[in-house]
């Protein structure tokens, strides 16, 4: 007894080959074409709704397949449709389950609807449906899967530790979980970001969720730093008892902030043997410099980190500070560090030196013996420089790469318009036709996509004002539009001397003094370094940043959130921007276009290797936008590829330049020897200095 195909049957169903009920089709299926036959014969199950969906599977195997330059598995009877042909597709019959849901978990089935197809919202969540319950039918009729004794125990765990797309793929990919590497971690992560319809945030996390699963179950020769350290074991001084050393240390902490932590008992500052000293560091000395928050707050996280090791690793019973100061301890604690938490020598170095040069400073503590932190610090190994480039190197992206992704953006950002006015018109069509249900549901996805379109505006106008002016992320998530010292504001030059004005600025302004322009005012203490730099930005915004479209778009934004607020930069919900927000938008945007997931702070790299390598003239201009006062740091902090590659590069044309002139003075030469003088052309006499030179 066969399967007879009805007449409405699809393509799908036609090339599959005929199955036999008494012999293949109790067996479990192992095509997609199996599994289209098994649903037919299933009078329970209707066939129908899913073949739109089977189509559009074979449609995205036809489009891997012709990418990968593979032509054995399309469809042969391509015809012409509407004078075009056919897009190539993959018969149902020659598709794998095991190869169709692997491909679905990598690279997604909704990121190929919304790119290939256009579809909407709710199509794609239709059609993604669909794909899931043929995957719950194929379980149905018996497919699973083989997965290697090695990996069962791992992917029965996955689904409860929310890492299956990583659990599956290995177990496919790999022998055992054993040989698994960081290195293959991190590729299938950009994997999933860049096709698979991911967040570079999301996908990170669900590696170290993997990474950990792997760790928890004996696999830890492979694990990065951040799965060896599962928890947090340091104590904030909030979070202590009431004991003595929860008040020493915020005395401590207001003793730093002071002026007089800098210079105390005659110990003088010393600035590194590498560098010149500045007149900061002459200031530390005299005793009038000042430290900034973040130092504080470093001196105080080690005494944090300090007492969680004390009292959670060495059972120890710590009430004062003094105690905490033990030789034995704070040795055992860095040779823990180093070994078990696995931490960098600069993670565990730089922490305890600002604790230790400010305790010999406190006078609490001028009866306290602390020679000894000189030479356990000495005794922690530095971090090499060429790790901390190698980790840079992998987020880094060239200045003119990062000058293209703006434009890319602006492109998606018209596509998710026209799909929203789309939507929108569909739902005053249809009007109160519809239960309550969907009106919300359909309110609920025009609202989805409206703040989709204001986050990519968000995405564009900081790609834009970083390409051109790179902020530090402080300084961009606080600026503000409003209150008495605004950060950016619209109006008339007040201290014209002091502002530079570009000449068409400065052509507007002398025909009228009261012309509004947008200008930047950022005081000493909104800056990094606070008041000790006494660096006031005062500055006319420049023209290539279109702060007016993106406070436009900001203000419909707000209007339609009914909210109201003063920074320049705000979420999805209308707050203002944090800058670990800040930071995982541009990280995502810039993976996205431009295949690197870089932060903020790598804008300014980008912008002084730019300046370094191209116009090196301009340095001290550069470093005066970066918020600097000169620019040493510019060249020493922000030149990752100013190295010593370009050093041979320009040697190698100064080699060029010198091989060229010696060429040119010898063919003069020979043309002199050649010809008398009578002979040379007239001009060539009396241009042979010219020449010769």
């Amino acid at each position: 007894m066969t399967i007879s195909i009805s007449t409405n049957g699809t393509i799908i169903a036609q090339q599959c080959p005929e199955l036999s009920v008494s012999s293949e089709l109790n067996q479990p299926p192992e095509t997609l074409g199996d599994l289209a036959l098994r649903l037919i014969a299933d009078s329970t199950k209707i066939y129908g709704t899913f073949v739109p969906t089977i189509q559009l599977l074979e449609l995205y195997f036809g489009k891997l397949d012709k990418d990968a330059g593979q032509t054995d598995r399309l469809a042969k009877d391509a015809g012409q449709v509407g004078g075009q042909a056919e897009p190539p597709r993959v018969l149902a019959a020659n598709i794998k389950l095991a190869e169709l849901f692997s491909e679905m978990r990598i690279r997604g089935f909704r990121p190929y609807l919304k790119t290939e197809h256009n579809y909407t919202g709710r199509s794609r969540d239709t059609h993604v449906a669909r794909f899931t319950t043929l995957r719950k039918h194929a379980e149905e009729y018996g497919f699973d899967r083989e997965i290697p004794k090695p990996w069962r125990e791992l992917v029965s765990q996955a689904g409860a530790r929310h890492c299956l797309a990583f659990t599956d793929h290995f177990a496919e990919t790999k022998e055992s979980p054993a040989d698994v590497t960081v290195e293959d971690a991190e590729d299938l992560a950009r994997l999933l970001a860049k096709d698979g319809g991911y967040s570079w945030e999301a996908t990170k996390a669900q590696e170290n969720r993997f990474l950990k699963l792997l760790r928890d179950n004996g696999f830890t020769e492979q694990q990065p730093l951040a799965t060896v350290r599962d928890k947090d074991y340091a104590v904030q001084p909030t979070k202590m008892p009431d004991i003595p050393l929860k008040t020493q240390a915020e005395k401590f902490r207001s003793f730093i902030l002071s002026s007089s932590s800098v210079n105390k008992t005659g110990t003088k500052w010393a600035p590194k043997p590498w560098d010149t000293p500045t007149k900061y560091d002459l200031k530390r000395e005299e005793g009038s410099g000042t430290r900034r928050p973040r130092t504080a707050q470093q001196a105080i996280d080690a005494i944090a980190m300090l007492y969680g090791f004390a009292t959670k690793f060495c059972d120890l019973n710590i009430r004062d500070l003094k105690e905490l100061l033990d030789y034995d301890l704070n040795v055992s604690f860095r040779n823990w560090s180093l070994r078990v938490r696995v931490k960098t020598g600069d993670a565990v170095r730089n922490p305890l030196a600002i604790l230790y040069s400010n305790l010999k400073r406190w006078p609490e503590f001028d009866d306290v013996d602390l020679d000894w932190t000189d030479e356990l610090l000495d005794d922690i190994p530095r971090t090499p420089q060429a790790d901390v480039e190698k980790r840079k190197e992998g987020r880094y992206l060239l200045l003119e790469e990062l000058d293209l992704i703006p434009d890319k953006v602006l492109a998606d950002r018209k596509r998710e318009e026209a799909r929203l006015r789309e939507a929108q018109a569909n739902e005053e069509r249809r009007g109160g036709r519809r239960s309550s249900y969907r009106v919300r549901k359909a309110e609920k996805s025009i609202r989805s996509q409206i703040k989709e379109v204001f986050r990519l505006v968000t995405a564009e106008f900081i790609f834009r004002f970083l390409c051109v002016w790179p902020w530090r992320g402080s300084n961009l998530c606080n600026c503000k539009l409003d209150g008495d010292t605004p950060n950016l504001f619209k109006g008339p030059i007040l201290r014209p001397a002091m502002v530079q004005m570009t000449p068409s600025v400065k052509a507007i302004w002398r025909d009228d003094h009261n012309a509004e322009f947008w200008q930047v005012y950022i005081p000493p203490q909104d800056h990094k370094t606070g008041r000790r730099t006494k660096m006031e930005i005062r500055a006319v915004l420049p023209g290539e940043i279109p702060v007016d479209e993106y406070l436009k778009c900001r203000e419909a934004f707000l209007h339609e959130l009914r909210s109201e607020c003063g920074a320049l930069l705000v979420n999805t919900e209308g707050n203002p921007l944090s800058l670990r927000s800040l930071e995982r938008l541009i990280e995502d945007i810039a993976f996205k276009y431009g295949g690197a997931p870089m932060n903020p702070h790598l804008f300014r790299d980008a912008h002084g290797d730019d300046c370094l390598m191209h116009h090196p003239e301009e340095s001290e201009n550069v470093a005066k936008g970066l918020f600097h006062t000169s620019d040493r740091t510019l060249k020493k902090s922000y030149s990752l590829r100013h190295n010593a590659s370009f050093g041979a590069n320009k040697l190698d044309e100064l080699a060029r330049r010198r091989r060229e002139k010696r060429e040119g003075e010898l063919s003069i030469r020979r043309l002199k020897g050649t010809l008398s003088t009578n002979q040379i052309p007239k001009k060539t006499r009396h241009n042979d200095k010219q020449v010769r030179a």
